[in-house]
């Protein structure tokens, strides 16, 4: 179709528009499907309509080629009203819509912190799940009739933990190791059981292994019962185990509430360092 004045071009069957909204871009139908329209404001694909005018149009370069007189383009109305001074109005029930906020990849994203929160969270259970297993709650073995009964020292209450076995009659050797400084000296002799007092070199529980190695090879002892402190077993099995080939069962003796938090830290430490370091006997 032409009028007087130049080409024309109608509008489609649907204007574009994009508009803020829940989605962001208004998605009306356009012509081949849904498509976002253009920025409000901008003059690109927007529906036009020519008028002749002697005047000079808003579009000086753009002349008719048949009558060479400059045209004026105006937007045409759309199916919602957009005029020059009339912006696009959107529906009602378009506006009322709330605006959505981005959404997150997994459930990650609604977790405080995302991905490092989850690791921190795994990685301090695995510890304190490590931390009761190991010395908290470690294996315990039921006292039995054994060759020799031998107290490591450390925590009070070891050693008369070991003179109780000893006087109940699971061994007729007692061997109690006093290092320099220790809280518990040497017992006195005990009616019908043999006391050994000995000196670890060095003075940590990889001494306390040798020396019981030494001892059951020197006194024939082909199992023991060996008193340690609750934190200190896994500990102790691994060292024991690395030096003495015999059968060994151990015996705990809870510290006192106050000192788990430094028996916990030292035994994390010394742990480490048997398990990297101190690989051997």
């Amino acid at each position: 179709m032409r009028q007087p004045g130049g080409p024309v071009r109608q509008p489609g069957r649907f204007a574009r528009a994009r508009q803020p909204g829940r989605f962001g871009w208004a998605r009306l139908p356009g012509r081949f499907g849904w498509m976002p329209g253009p920025v409000p404001g901008r003059r690109e694909h927007r529906p036009l309509r020519a008028r002749a005018s002697g005047r000079p149009g808003r579009a000086p370069n753009k002349l008719n080629k048949l009558t060479r007189i400059p045209v004026q383009f105006t937007r045409a109305p759309d199916q919602f009203g957009r005029t020059p001074d009339r912006p696009a109005q959107m529906p009602a029930w378009f506006r009322r819509m709330p605006d959505r906020p981005a959404r997150t990849r997994g459930w990650l994203g609604r977790v405080p912190g995302g991905r490092v929160g989850v690791g921190i969270g795994l990685a301090a259970v695995v510890f304190l799940t490590a931390t009761g297993r190991l010395f908290v709650w470690p294996v315990r073995d039921a006292p039995e009739p054994v060759d020799a009964i031998v107290m490591y020292a450390g925590s009070p209450g070891r050693l008369a933990r070991a003179v109780d076995l000893a006087r109940a009659g699971y061994a007729p050797v007692l061997a109690v190791s006093t290092p320099a400084g220790s809280d518990d000296p040497c017992p006195a002799a005990l009616p019908g059981i043999q006391v050994i007092c000995f000196r670890p070199d060095p003075v940590t529980t990889q001494g306390e292994a040798r020396m019981t190695a030494e001892l059951a090879t020197r006194y024939g002892w082909r199992s023991v019962l060996i008193v340690v402190g609750t934190p200190q077993d896994t500990r102790a099995r691994l060292r024991v185990k690395r030096c003495y080939e015999g059968r060994a069962l151990f015996v705990t003796v809870s510290p006192r509430l106050r000192g788990w938090p430094y028996a916990i830290s030292y035994e994390w430490a010394a742990m480490i360092k048997a398990l990297t370091i101190q690989r051997n006997c």
